[in-house]
């Protein structure tokens, strides 16, 4: 490899924005520093992020590339893709940025990041959700954040375990108790409660008779007696 320009560029950083995956790859091999800056701040993975090569980042994600930095300008990789109009790298960024923040143990840009929009159950490429990943550094307040906001803990990563059974495997008790209750929750029968009474009819008083004409009954006079006749 030969040593920086005069304004520190790197051999990474003109391989990473020229969308060179097998220089980038090659150079990362034999020990680039990933997160080398330059006389303005920009590390390799923002030119790669600057000029829209996905696969780069990717790369440059695989081998522990600071997804946070900022540049002199105060931008991350994600802002420079996001305003150069590269969405497919903004996004792999964003999703970048929260497994980031959960393996730090960030709540407040996990929050911010779920405000955002960031897809909650995002996996790495070989499977890993930011749940598995507060699971695994042992970050219970992202975990419960995570596991209120609706996160996945059924998910697998590509060799089959759980974040679960990653807390379990570690031995983080705390974590291990969040899942475990969460998958509890989940399983209990879901009760629907009785409908309501039925509201009572209300009346103002009883209903009204209509009036029916009545024929009035017409007694017949019983005939008179006959008087008796004496005969004088």
């Amino acid at each position: 490899m030969t040593a920086p320009n005069n304004n520190g560029v790197t051999e990474l950083m003109i391989a990473a924005s020229r969308g060179d995956l097998a220089r980038v790859d090659a150079l990362l091999a034999s020990g680039a520093e990933t997160d080398a800056r330059d006389a303005f701040g920009y590390t390799a993975l923002m030119y790669a992020a600057s000029a829209g090569h996905a696969a780069v980042v990717e790369a440059l994600l695989d081998a522990g590339a600071e997804v946070q930095a900022r540049g002199r300008n105060n931008q991350t990789g994600y802002d420079i893709a996001k305003s150069k109009g590269h969405e497919g790298v903004a996004r792999l960024l964003r999703h970048a940025r929260l497994f980031f923040a959960a393996r730090d143990g960030d709540v407040q840009l996990v929050g911010e990041l779920l405000d955002d929009g960031v897809e909650i159950n995002a996996q790495t490429p070989d499977g890993w959700t930011a749940l598995m990943i507060a699971a695994f550094h042992n970050r219970p307040e992202v975990a419960r954040v995570l596991l209120r906001r609706g996160a996945d803990a059924s998910l697998e990563n590509l060799t089959g375990w759980t974040a679960q059974m990653i807390a379990e495997r570690k031995g983080h008790a705390e974590v291990t108790q969040l899942l475990r209750h969460s998958r509890l929750a989940r399983s209990l029968p879901r009760i629907s409660p009785p409908p309501p009474p039925a509201a009572p009819a209300f009346t103002e008083g009883p209903a009204p008779v209509e009036a029916q004409a009545v024929e009035p009954e017409i007694v017949e006079p019983e005939p008179a007696a006959a008087p008796d006749l004496v005969n004088d």
